[in-house]
């Protein structure tokens, strides 16, 4: 049987779609979603405006496997005597945590899971912890006090602390909020260039390389000011690039956190893997929508071998994120991929405001 891309509302199948796109990412919360069709009246098995509304929950499925549960966003109708068109945009449910905000509330002594699952329940989303993630999830907070400040979006409160717990906040299929960490799991095939490659596209950017991290720390009980006839040294560690970076880009990060010698090699070392990652990403084309005939959705998180001779890549790579794709070429799946180290993160201090962002 072929792929069709089912959106079920009010517990009805609707089918039919000309165009669509299902984007699902680790690098955003929402899954996202936008289909669309053309047609002559009265050849569109019941999709109309009054039967796609904005608000509607939905699940989005291929066949009998479910993508997505969320929302529609907005909802565009383009009609004229003899045809129609309708498009329909949305997200998943974590979407609603993106877009609120609250009268702001302090979380004394409670653990990240404890916080999020608190912020997620009126929303009728869950929270669910992978193994990898588990210890540093409810591990509660015993520096500063989390606080959500009045009118500040849940996402952004809630992306806050997963950073200082170095872990990773995304939608499942349900809809629910999952705590996790870069994956391990591996995709069932690899992507080889002239075998399942139909195309790819490259963005490199060196903005964001250095030809040295430098990351100096403070002593524990040590004023950052420097006192006259006081030695107030404060432990540093330098590394290089690993990257081919010829020219004098230093990059310096003071740390206002107690951070011995040991401590500073280690935030610039996790720096520079993050940025050296993040500044290589492709886009590789698949046919079809899953990783083999009648297999697996193509699904963010995996570790996947890529072999590429003209990039000379023959090695693992993570998908950061899937783009399903219905258009006039037919069905097809976008993977981007990154380097697994864009996405090696490390706890934050806690007492201090939130100075290494990804």
């Amino acid at each position: 049987m072929s792929d069709q891309l089912i959106l079920m509302m009010d517990g009805k199948p609707h089918r039919g779609w000309t165009r669509a796109t299902v984007g699902r990412s680790i690098e955003r919360g929402p899954q996202q979603f936008d289909v669309s069709l053309t047609d002559t009246w009265g050849n569109t098995e019941g999709i109309n405006p009054r039967s796609v509304q904005i608000g509607m929950g939905l699940q989005v499925y291929v066949n009998d496997d479910l993508l997505l549960t969320g929302y529609i966003d907005d909802v565009d109708p383009e009609y004229g005597a003899t045809t129609h068109a309708l498009s329909a945009r949305g997200r998943s449910k974590l979407g609603d945590l993106v877009d609120c905000s609250t009268e702001g509330k302090q979380f004394s002594g409670q653990s990240l899971a404890q916080i999020a699952t608190l912020l997620c329940k009126p929303f009728g989303i869950s929270v669910l912890i992978d193994a990898s993630a588990k210890t540093a999830a409810n591990q509660p907070f015993v520096g500063k006090t989390p606080t959500l400040d009045l009118g500040q979006p849940i996402w952004e409160f809630l992306e806050e602390q997963a950073r200082i717990r170095a872990v990773l906040l995304i939608s499942d299929e349900q809809g629910n909020l999952r705590i996790t960490r870069a994956g391990t799991a591996r995709a069932d095939v690899a992507l080889a260039l002239g075998k399942n490659i139909k195309s790819a596209s490259g963005s490199f950017s060196a903005q964001a390389l250095f030809s040295d991290y430098i990351v100096t720390g403070q002593q524990p009980n040590t004023p950052q000011v420097k006192l006259e006839g006081v030695d107030n040294s404060q432990p540093k560690a330098a590394i290089s690039s690993s990257a081919t970076v010829a020219r004098h880009r230093p990059f310096v990060v003071s740390s206002d956190n107690p951070l011995d010698i040991a401590g500073c090699k280690t935030r610039a070392e996790w720096q520079r893997n993050v940025h050296e990652g993040r500044s290589v990403g492709v886009v590789y084309t698949v046919s079809g929508w899953r990783q083999t005939s009648g297999g697996r959705i193509w699904t963010p998180n995996e570790l996947i071998q890529v072999t590429d001779p003209w990039m000379g890549w023959n090695d693992q790579r993570l998908i950061v994120e899937t783009r399903l794709m219905l258009d006039d070429d037919g069905s097809n799946t976008e993977i981007r991929v990154m380097p697994k180290e864009a996405f090696a993160l490390v706890p934050e201090v806690e007492t201090v405001s939130r100075g290494f962002i990804l």
